[in-house]
């Protein structure tokens, strides 16, 4: 049986574009689509964060022959662990 291509999307959020899976895609729209701009404000007293607008968000499905892969293999990154914070 024949291996089906994975269908990719094109998320944008603001000005960044992320070629992920059809189905993460989905996913990612649902989370984010809800998510707002958050700044630091340097100008206050302890930590305070100004809350923006809503992020802008898009998604669009591509075709195989839209994309240009690289040579190597095309693998996700493993996320990084966060290590806490070892004071000598």
């Amino acid at each position: 049986m024949a291996r089906q291509a994975t269908q990719y999307c094109i998320v944008t959020i603001g000005y960044q574009r992320l070629l992920v899976p059809q189905a993460q895609a989905l996913k990612l729209m649902e989370i984010v689509s809800k998510a707002m701009e958050v700044e630091y404000d340097h100008y206050s007293e302890g930590h305070r964060y100004r809350v923006g607008k809503p992020l802008d968000v898009e998604v669009t499905t591509v075709r195989a022959e839209q994309l240009t892969m690289p040579d190597a293999d095309l693998l996700p990154a493993k996320p990084k662990r966060q290590q806490p914070l070892r004071l000598n």
